[in-house]
């Protein structure tokens, strides 16, 4: 297969793009133009690319070695930069235990790359967060080899099974009366966001694309040398015309699924605006690119992107592991000088993990594992013996993410059911008049050795979408400022339906928690940022598990 370079590069962006989402800081003029912007759609672009480049180099399965091969080299691309970044979080910040509730079970079900196969947002949102992604690719993993062989000798039965796979939860999730997202319960979010198999199609577009582009191998599109401009001109403008697509598609796809709830069920609005409408703008992005012809692809293809594309994995999983370090124990740390000197930690640690931990250890892996060419191999069939062996594969690793969790959801649900009792005698405190669909229904604190622990609970009265930052300041006997914590609700930018709720569960750093008298919280919208906090109302002095004195602001 040809090396196709400036698709290495692109994936470095994207995944920029996620990272300078994450590390953006609330009620800045960059925070806001990022938020103009949806940034779900660049999870899109590396699924539709894991199919399109897996299409090109695995054309064929024939023979229980092809199988093998390609089970464990796609373990060994994903599975060391996974455990090294869940390890290293685990040793960098051990409060993430406390903070993520963290159990044996759940910790099995991350090492394992399961845990998307859950539609409970604390599991598949555990630990390093941004893994999920690779969870859901590892399940894609499982069904390539089945889907390649499907397309080969059963095309139409194979494109229906992978349609079916996404409206089949379409359709459960409109019927059922799941919430959008709920910390403690299954959610749509975790169906149609999450869940592998209703995000399968856009891996499958990926193959699709993969497929007709080695049919048209030796005719390439852009080769129009009949036309009266040059070729590089036409090329750069079909980049330009991509890029600008995509960039469009993702700006207007947030008001889009707005629009569309007068129209169509809520799920089928929501999937569509986050996973459906950047699939066809990330075929052509590739298709594109891949042609390799124009001024952005000559551009693309210097060493320093290519470079920062080949590590572009290890990035991606290293930066939740710094942002957590970041929000546990130096939240004061902010400003551009910030974003600075976070890029150069992370490409600089990403460097090491990859070439002094990632690449000699799949190197040595794959070398112990490999096969002469010469050794006989049986061929296995689509009908034949290897079939069943993958389908109970795949049964075996949902048995160990319905079993390993388990108590996890027992105790989560034994939580959700006293939550309504905590404080109910002290006076719940609804948002102003002209966005009425938030409560705050109870809060607890807890003092620990480095902070304090807070819990809140929110209940929506009306349908909307959850759009603030969330300030939490802490403050001594005096008044004194201890400590002053913004970030977004759990549940921002999703659209609440009425009687949902959701748990929040964060720690702030306090030098002197012992100190601590009062902690206030307010809401600011997004839509209007502003530099200084709302004024908050005086609260109760502050116990430990007591209420917190609160004042929500309106719109």
């Amino acid at each position: 297969m040809e090396q196709l370079k400036t698709l290495t590069s692109l994936r470095f962006f994207c995944a920029a793009g996620v990272v300078m989402y994450h590390i953006k800081q609330p009620g800045d003029a960059f925070a806001f133009a990022i938020d103009s912007f949806n940034f779900a759609h660049l999870v899109s672009f590396f699924f539709v690319l894991s199919g399109f480049v897996l299409a090109l180099r695995y054309q064929t399965f024939d023979s229980a070695e092809q199988y093998r091969r390609f089970y464990w080299t796609r373990f060994l691309r994903i599975w060391p930069a996974h455990a090294f970044s869940l390890f290293l979080l685990l040793m960098l910040v051990p409060e993430v235990f406390d903070a993520k509730g963290a159990n044996f079970p759940l910790f099995v079900t991350n090492l394992a790359l399961i845990q998307s196969w859950s539609l409970v947002p604390k599991v598949y949102f555990s630990y390093n967060s941004a893994s999920w992604s690779n969870s859901t690719e590892f399940f894609f993993y499982l069904l390539f080899p089945l889907t390649i062989v499907g397309l080969r000798k059963k095309t139409l039965l194979t494109c229906l099974l992978v349609t079916m796979a996404l409206v089949v939860p379409l359709i459960v999730s409109s019927l059922l009366s799941w919430p959008h997202f709920s910390l403690l319960k299954f959610s749509s979010h975790g169906l149609l966001y999450v869940f592998p198999l209703t995000r399968f199609i856009e891996f499958f577009a990926g193959i699709l694309l993969g497929k007709f582009w080695l049919k048209t191998a030796k005719s390439r599109p852009l080769q129009l040398e009949a036309f009266t401009f040059s070729h590089l001109t036409l090329a750069t403008m079909l980049e330009l015309a991509c890029l600008t697509l995509v960039l469009t598609t993702s700006y207007f796809s947030n008001p889009l699924q707005h629009s569309l709830l007068s129209y169509v069920p809520a799920p089928l609005a929501f999937w569509f605006s986050n996973c459906g409408l950047p699939v066809l703008g990330w075929l052509l992005v590739i298709f594109c690119f891949a042609q390799q012809k124009g001024l952005v692809s000559m551009l693309l293809q210097l060493p320093i992107f290519i470079y920062l594309g080949e590590i572009s994995f290890t990035i991606y999983m290293l930066h939740g592991v710094l942002i957590t370090w970041h929000e546990v124990y130096a939240p004061h740390l902010e400003g551009a000088l910030f974003t600075v000197a976070f890029w150069i930690v992370l490409i600089l640690l990403s460097h090491l993990v990859s070439y002094y931990f990632e690449r000699p250890l799949r190197s040595l892996l794959l070398t112990s594992k490999h096969t002469p060419e010469n050794q006989s191999t049986v061929a296995l069939k689509y009908s034949g013996q290897w079939f069943p062996l993958i389908w109970r594969l795949t049964i075996i690793c949902i048995a160990l993410q319905v079993v390993l969790p388990h108590h996890l959801y027992v105790s989560h649900a034994s939580a959700s059911a006293t939550d309504s009792a905590i404080d109910s005698s002290l006076p719940r405190v609804v948002l102003g008049k002209s966005q009425r669909y938030l409560e705050l229904c109870s809060s607890k604190v807890t003092r620990l050795a480095n902070g304090l622990k807070i819990h809140l609970v929110w209940q929506s009265h009306e349908r909307g979408p959850v759009d603030f930052f969330e300030t939490v300041v802490v403050n001594d006997k005096d008044g004194e400022i201890l400590r002053s914590q913004t970030h977004s609700m759990d549940v921002w930018k999703t659209v609440i339906d009425p009687a949902s709720t959701w748990v929040e569960d964060f720690t702030i750093p306090v030098s002197d928690p012992s100190s601590s008298r009062l902690v206030r919280i307010s809401l600011v919208a997004r839509k209007k940022p502003v530099a200084i906090l709302c004024p908050v109302a005086q609260g109760t002095r502050l116990q430990d598990y007591a209420l917190l004195g609160v004042e929500l602001c309106p719109l």
